[in-house]
């Protein structure tokens, strides 16, 4: 069994969101475990477990889609990306290896990229080029650069043309281990202290290792001001815990409170132990967002 966590580049338009969401629930070997859509982030984040063929069809299903649906050119979301259907992460589950998944995001890119026409870099175990193994090296400039980073002679996409697809963009597909993505909610709306916050944990700044954050304003029905968005790349390495209690750290250096948490997508029961600041983290994630209880509801 193989995890896949699709984002799009849409948030807000539910019909769109829908007709993803139909063209999973039409795939053989495919399911849908999780859906999550942030209008201010202007994303929709998918998450689906089953077999390779069933994987592969569910992403060339949401990527028609999206494709067909998305325009970048009239996008405005807060989160960084680069293509209507942004990125595929695959993950492996039980009995499957990470190099299966190394092998379908190859299969998985080429198709796409002949399908589509659509530039596809590989990254992560996946990639083949140190410069490009992480996500944020791939995106850095944005959709709004995105053409004239593919002419440079280290930065052709690993399928497709060497220029993006008009409206759609680019496609970032790899093979990786479980990655952890949250929000910290914080009552302010001073940006530049979301913004310290992330300089200071995380690991490209001498951090938190496996810690990436971003400092952000949001406004929305959850959350009207401005939060530290994280993501965790190895959980095992670097405990839940440990990046919850110095983000709660650091927001009493700066007399600021935590009005709340936002975890997107599933977690592994595993990370789901220790403490923040005394607190267990359970208070923090509700039993329907542990990847195994979600596994175990599936027929």
């Amino acid at each position: 069994m193989i995890e896949s966590i699709p984002n799009i580049s849409e948030g807000r338009n539910r019909s769109v969101i829908r007709q993803t969401i139909r063209a999973i629930e039409c795939i053989n070997s495919a399911t849908l475990l999780d859906c999550s859509s942030d209008s201010t982030h202007h994303r929709t984040v998918l998450t689906i477990a089953g077999t390779e063929l069933g994987i592969q069809n569910a992403i060339l299903s949401i990527a028609d889609n999206a494709i067909r649906n998305i325009d970048l050119r009239q996008h405005d979301g807060i989160h960084p990306r680069i293509g209507a259907i942004d990125v595929i992460p695959l993950v492996p589950l039980a009995r499957a290896s990470l190099d299966q998944c190394i092998a379908l995001s190859h299969s998985l890119g080429r198709l796409l990229a002949e399908t589509h026409e659509i530039p596809v870099f590989l990254y992560e175990e996946s990639s083949q080029f140190p410069h490009r193994h992480r996500l944020e090296q791939i995106r850095k400039g944005g959709f709004e650069q995105l053409k004239t980073k593919l002419l440079l002679d280290n930065w052709r996409p690993d399928y497709g043309p060497q220029q993006p697809h008009p409206s759609a963009g680019a496609c970032v597909i790899g093979a990786r281990r479980p990655l952890i993505a949250f929000n910290v909610n914080l009552e302010s709306h001073n940006l530049n202290i979301a913004k310290e916050i992330a300089r200071r944990i995380r690991a490209s700044n001498g951090g938190i290792p496996f810690v990436k954050a971003l400092g952000l304003l949001v406004s929305t029905t959850k959350h009207d001001g401005v939060q530290v968005s994280i993501n965790l790349t190895n959980y095992q390495q670097t405990s839940l815990a440990e990046v919850l209690t110095a983000v709660f750290k650091e927001a009493t250096n700066f007399s600021v409170t935590i009005s709340g948490t936002e975890f997107i997508g599933l977690i592994p029961a595993d990370a789901v132990v220790g403490a923040a600041k005394n607190i267990p983290i359970q208070k923090f994630i509700a039993p329907n967002q542990i990847l195994e209880n979600r596994l175990k509801q599936q027929p």
